[in-house]
């Protein structure tokens, strides 16, 4: 059952409304397009508002922010014991291994996670998204040309390959999994993820969710992944995958 979250005022939780009039002035000024806020402050939602026509009601499709589902995802298979941080990559996908050159077979979904990965260039879900064939099969046909673990370089297709590995590992889509062991324990909607030709969850972008769906995925992880006394993600896992690296 989804509980509600407690409402305060800024002043009780020690915030002065001055500073919220003053960001909201800045926005405005910048003229940033905000379709809703909410603003909590010790768990308690101390600032909430839309702009119409937009309403609390409604789901947004959300870009960089679905990589804390699919790290989610990741972090819950690493706790059912399931995969190690410093597992190669071709583990999961032997049938590159013949023509692996020395970077990718050093790669390890620690790289992965931390965008480390050492491919050539980034993949962006733009990029993607019109393909109507293997997401897998063009992710593996850029080179990789640097030793995994010293380079940062943000790509969505690191993403969709953990939530590949993710699926085939747990024997169902991330979507599902954070859905039944975490999403209806904080109270998520039910939320849509698209899809890959190949029937994955796209990993780095994708996700459909509401304003409060955002802050609840928040507050788990400022609470170290207790909810409600109960915990969903053990903090654990959380640290030892370093789910935080790439929240956006």
């Amino acid at each position: 059952m989804r509980t509600e979250l407690e409402r305060s005022s800024p002043t009780r939780e020690g915030i002065n409304p001055e500073y919220i009039i003053n960001f909201l002035n800045a926005c405005e000024k910048a003229e940033s397009e905000i379709h809703g806020i909410m603003i909590a402050r010790h768990g308690r939602v101390i600032f909430e508002a839309y702009n119409a026509p937009y309403a609390a009601d409604i789901p947004h499709i959300m870009h960089s922010f679905t990589k804390i589902l699919t790290n989610t995802a990741v972090a819950l298979a690493y706790g059912d014991g399931l995969l190690r941080l410093e597992d190669p990559l071709l583990k999961y996908f032997p049938e590159y291994e013949d023509s692996a050159n020395e970077y990718l077979r050093a790669c390890t979904i620690r790289d992965m996670i931390t965008m480390r990965n050492g491919q050539e260039r980034s993949i962006g879900g733009n990029e993607w998204r019109p393909l109507k064939t293997s997401w897998k099969e063009a992710y593996f046909q850029v080179p990789f040309d640097k030793e995994p673990g010293k380079t940062y370089m943000y790509s969505s297709g690191n993403s969709y390959i953990l939530s590949y590995i993710v699926q085939k590992l747990e024997g169902k889509t991330c979507r599902e999994l954070v859905t039944e062991r975490v999403g209806r324990k904080i109270g998520l909607t039910d939320f849509p993820w698209m899809q890959s030709p190949e029937g994955v969850c796209s990993g780095g972008n994708g996700v459909s969710l509401t304003t409060e769906d955002m802050l609840r995925l928040g507050l788990l992880y400022l609470n170290k992944g207790r909810w409600n006394g109960e915990q969903p993600v053990s903090y654990t896992h959380l640290r030892a995958h370093e789910t935080l690296a790439n929240l956006v």
